[in-house]
């Protein structure tokens, strides 16, 4: 269910049958009274054994993977295209869609999409065999609508609607507004998901709602066939010529903000994220994906903690790879300063559009990354290595592609990781360098990479950046 209305853990309140999880996801606290709007709700059978993944989901968005079932579901509300979503979002909803929807399609497993997404594709975005019969088929294509076609075209998705070879009447109007009717309300699928669809219909509209519902009947592998529902549940709203004459819409009430308290008080309302979305905040969203480029870091210093102490990193990224180098590290000569500096050379080489699997046994290194770095960066970065940590969390905002970081033990016989040591041996020996120069600000670092041959990824366009970007070895992922 779509556009709930819903206020963080109001929900709580809500009476649903027994035998069924309840998920929502609102939009995030203001500091005034009126309509949050938005919000999503999934109703899910405990059956089904479903678990929402935090680590996609967030304000009017939810991902749910249904483990016994090999398949993820989206239930997403994406506002119109000229709505602002500044004042709640902490992420553009749109690019959150596009990258999740682009980083499920590598999991290899089933992908359903059911919500409002608030585009016109027409015919678009349909099978390259059946060509899709809408209701709106004769309407113009909107920006969004375009770049949901393309969506699909990039990572093999399916638009169902107007789709005649799951049964009849799924290229009905979805959304019935004053101004017009729409579809709007969307049941997308990958190649996996699609081979398990018995049936998809667009319900006739209602007297409740100003939007159809959507109905898929899927075969189950571990049940009896499940089927899945989605509407957008927004109240009908009157015609402005069927308002009372003189009517005034309600004032709306606020926090009072005109102290310095009065302040204070409200950005601690509104500062409570949790470590996913801190991250989420600071590195930006991810807009493409590749195949998996593995690279190995390493530090190492001679006499470490002596005044004769000589640091090196060591980067492998294959057997005779050009990129491969060994360096004498910058200014404080550390092991630690030489396992960040590895990374850093890592960041500063690797193309943005491209997934990185970055292996490291720095434990140090990858939870000052993917842990500590939102409070180190809140204070400027007045930790040890503060400055070239700084450039990394520089280097991982523009990129486009997603960076893993994983922890594997050291001197343990990975002839990978050896390799990446050896090196870093190498420039622990090499003379003294200069020291270290900061990286310039983003706007003016070249990102020339780009305009390589991609392999797998979406055009979507860099504007907004919010999406977590991180994992690291133990189970932590973000």
């Amino acid at each position: 269910m779509q556009e709930t209305h819903l206020r963080a853990n109001l929900h709580d309140s809500l009476n649903f049958p027994d035998g069924f999880h309840l998920s929502v996801n609102s939009r995030k606290y203001n500091n005034s009274f009126q309509d949050p709007w938005g919000g999503v709700l999934s109703l899910v059978n405990e059956n089904l054994r479903s678990s929402v993944r935090a680590d996609l989901s967030g304000p009017d968005l939810t991902v749910l993977e249904l483990e016994n079932e090999d398949l993820f579901l989206v239930n997403a509300y994406i506002c119109p295209e000229q709505s602002p979503s500044h004042s709640w979002a902490v992420y553009d909803p749109w690019l959150k869609y596009t990258e999740t929807m682009a980083l499920l399609q590598l999991t290899g497993k089933g992908i359903i999409s059911m919500g409002d997404l608030n585009a016109r594709t027409a015919n678009g975005g349909g099978s390259d065999t059946v060509q899709r019969d809408s209701a709106d088929g004769h309407k113009p294509v909107s920006p969004r609508g375009t770049a949901l076609i393309q969506l699909c075209k990039d990572h093999g998705y399916e638009i169902l609607n107007g789709n005649s070879s799951y049964g009849p009447h799924n290229g009905r109007y979805t959304s019935f507004q004053p101004q017009g009717e729409a579809v709007v309300d969307y049941v997308i699928v990958n190649e996996v998901a699609k081979a398990r669809i018995k049936a998809f219909t667009v319900l006739e509209p209602d007297t409740q709602s100003d939007h159809a519902a959507t109905v898929l009947d899927l075969h189950a592998k571990n049940l009896t066939p499940a089927r899945l529902v989605s509407r957008n549940w927004k109240p009908k709203q009157r015609a402005a010529s069927h308002a009372r004459p003189g009517a005034q819409r309600a004032p709306v009430a606020c926090l009072p903000n005109a102290t310095e308290l009065d302040r204070l008080f409200i950005d601690a309302l509104q500062s409570k994220l949790s470590l996913p979305q801190k991250l989420a905040k600071l590195f930006g969203p991810v807009s493409a994906a590749s195949t998996p480029l593995e690279v190995y870091a390493d530090g190492s210093c001679l006499n470490n903690g002596r005044d004769n102490a000589s640091a090196g990193a060591g980067v492998f990224w294959g057997p005779n790879h050009p990129f491969n180098e060994a360096v004498r590290v910058p200014d404080n000569q550390t092991n630690n300063r030489g396992e960040v500096y590895a990374i850093l050379r890592i960041l500063l080489r690797a193309n943005t559009a491209k997934t990185l699997h970055i292996y490291s046994d720095s434990e140090y290194t990858l939870q000052t990354i993917t842990e500590r770095s939102p409070e180190e960066h809140a204070r400027r970065w007045k930790c040890p290595n503060g400055d070239l940590f700084h450039d990394i969390v520089t280097l991982l905002k523009i990129r486009r592609a997603p960076v893993i970081f994983i922890q594997v033990r050291g001197h343990s016989g990975n002839k990978h990781n050896d390799a990446a040591d050896e090196l870093a041996k190498q420039g622990a020996r090499m003379p003294a360098v200069p020291g270290y120069i900061p990286l310039p600000p983003p706007a003016e670092l070249p990102t020339s990479n780009e305009n390589h041959k991609i392999d797998n990824v979406s055009t979507v366009p860099k504007t907004v950046r919010c999406c977590s970007k991180l994992s690291a070895s133990g189970g932590k992922t973000f």
